[in-house]
């Protein structure tokens, strides 16, 4: 920061002192024109003189350097270039819920039911396993989207059963829908730390925290996320569990429509997660 204002002053300072020469130069001749041919003007000429240097001088110490934006943009980009996902915690539980009243689950809605979610994902599963139901776009946080699900005359809601446990409001939860109906979003209910690479002192205080199978299923997920370029914003799907030694990970990848959906699983020896993500989401590319 203090080098930013070094160099902000350094190009006012240059610019008042290109501006101060130009107006001597310039005075000397007009003032020695004026001096001999025209000395009834040689006062207004002096008053002129003075406001045009004061006003130009006035508008360099208003005017920010062009470069403030740029810089703390640029700045921003590289301390994110030197962040770790260092630690990673167990895990909450990884499914979807339909918020809906008592009784109601995906297979006993009614034909046409409204279901709001604002996933891409969800929705593509969604109307892969029923293409009769209206997918109604909703944004907010969970209390928002809940608020919204009971103000709107929508038949049901699909939400994170983490995120509702973590905020203790998991009495609107209609049915917990299974991972194989419903294959959660990329390392779902899972929380990851970021640090600097250098900040050994963080690192190795979090690696108190980490949880290693969790850590093995998440970068299994992402891989098969990398591997397919999804995002927040393409109906791609995985999850992995570990079972002894094994890594079982389930991929799902379709349109938005539910249209094209593919389905996939890949089983092997945990220390072959990222191979197994990769090998996975290739098989459903």
């Amino acid at each position: 920061c203090c080098c930013n204002y070094a160099c902000s002053f350094f190009y006012l300072l240059c610019y008042v002192l290109v501006i101060l020469c130009a107006s001597v130069v310039l005075s000397s001749i007009l003032l020695l024109y004026v001096y001999l041919f025209m000395p009834h003007f040689f006062f207004f000429f002096f008053l002129f003189l003075f406001f045009f240097f004061f006003f130009s001088c006035f508008f360099l110490m208003i005017r920010r350097p062009p470069r403030s934006t740029l810089d703390r943009s640029s700045a921003a980009s590289d301390v994110y270039k030197r962040q770790i996902l260092a630690c990673v915690p167990s895990r909450g539980r990884t499914e979807d819920v339909l918020i809906a009243k008592p009784g109601i689950t995906l297979n006993n809605l009614i034909n046409g039911a409204k279901i709001a979610t604002g996933s891409v994902r969800r929705k593509s599963q969604l109307l892969a396993i029923r293409p009769d139901f209206n997918i109604v776009d909703v944004r907010g946080n969970v209390p928002t989207r809940i608020q919204k699900y009971k103000d709107n005359n929508w038949d049901g809601m699909i939400l994170a059963l983490a995120g509702l446990e973590r905020l203790g409001i998991t009495e609107n939860i209609g049915e917990v829908i299974p991972v194989d109906v419903m294959i959660p979003a990329v390392a779902q209910g899972a929380l990851g730390i970021q640090s600097l690479e250098n900040n050994i002192e963080v690192i190795d205080l979090l690696k108190s925290i980490e949880d290693e199978n969790t850590r093995l299923c998440v970068d299994c997920e992402r891989e098969f996320l990398r591997t397919l370029g999804g995002g927040c914003h393409t109906p791609v799907a995985a999850n992995a569990i570990i079972l002894n030694d094994e890594i079982i990970v389930n991929g799902y990848s379709a349109n938005e429509d539910g249209s094209n959906s593919r389905k996939g699983f890949l089983i092997g020896n945990k220390i072959q997660n990222v191979y197994l993500g990769k090998k996975l989401a290739l098989s459903l590319s």
